[in-house]
C-alpha cells in the first residue's frame, strides 16, 4: 500500500508543478454591441455598387430582434425594408486592429439572417494585412429566422499575426429579408 501512495504522491506533484506559471489570459481586441445606434467609431459602412443601401444600427423597418443574445442596438441590413426595385452589396467593416503577438485569435458574434429565395449572400472575412480572406458564408436555405446564432470562429490563420487586421461583414441581396449581426467580440 506504501509504494502506491507514494508513487500516487509523485504523479500528482509532478502535474501539480506542471501547471505552476501556466497562465491563460483573455484579451478583447473588439468589444461592439451597437448600442450606440450608429456607426461605431473607427469602422466603415461600405455601399460596393453605389445604390445607397448600406448597414443600419436603428433597426429601420421594426425588426425589433430579442432572441438569443440581442439586446438594444444591433447592424442590419435590411433587403427588404430598401424595396422591390433595389439591390444591395454592402460590407461593415471593423477598424484595424493589431493580431500580431497573439497565439489565438477568435471572432464571436450573434447573427440573425431571414433569407427569400435569392439571390441573396453573406460573408464574414478577414483582411489579413494584404487580401481578404473568406472566413463564413450564409446563402439561401442557410436561414436561422426566427431565432438567432450565436458564432465563434478562430481566425489565428486568417489573421497571420499581422499588425492590420480587420474583419467585414458582406451582405449581397436583391428584396430580400435581412441579415443582423450583435456583439461582436
Amino acid at each position: 500500500m506504501r509504494n502506491f501512495t507514494s508513487a500516487f504522491g509523485l504523479i500528482f506533484t509532478l502535474l501539480n508543478f506542471s501547471f505552476i506559471g501556466f497562465t491563460q489570459t483573455t484579451t478583447i481586441i473588439i468589444d461592439e454591441d451597437f448600442s450606440s445606434t450608429s456607426l461605431p467609431t473607427g469602422w466603415s459602412n461600405i455601399d460596393n455598387q453605389g445604390s445607397g443601401n448600406k448597414w443600419a444600427f436603428n433597426d429601420p423597418d421594426g425588426r425589433n430582434i430579442t432572441t438569443g443574445n440581442f439586446t438594444g442596438g444591433y447592424a442590419i441590413l435590411d433587403s427588404d425594408y430598401y424595396g422591390r426595385s433595389s439591390t444591395q452589396d454592402a460590407s461593415l467593416e471593423t477598424s484595424p486592429f493589431d493580431a500580431s503577438g497573439y497565439t489565438t485569435i477568435t471572432l464571436e458574434f450573434d447573427y440573425q439572417y431571414r433569407d427569400y429565395n435569392g439571390p441573396e449572400a453573406c460573408s464574414v472575412d478577414v483582411f489579413n494585412g494584404t487580401t481578404w480572406v473568406n472566413v463564413l458564408d450564409y446563402t439561401l436555405g442557410d436561414e436561422n429566422y426566427p431565432v438567432s446564432n450565436f458564432v465563434s470562429e478562430d481566425i489565428t490563420m486568417e489573421t497571420a499575426g499581422n499588425a492590420n487586421v480587420k474583419v467585414r461583414f458582406r451582405y449581397e441581396g436583391k428584396y430580400d429579408w435581412w441579415w443582423a449581426i450583435d456583439n461582436i467580440k
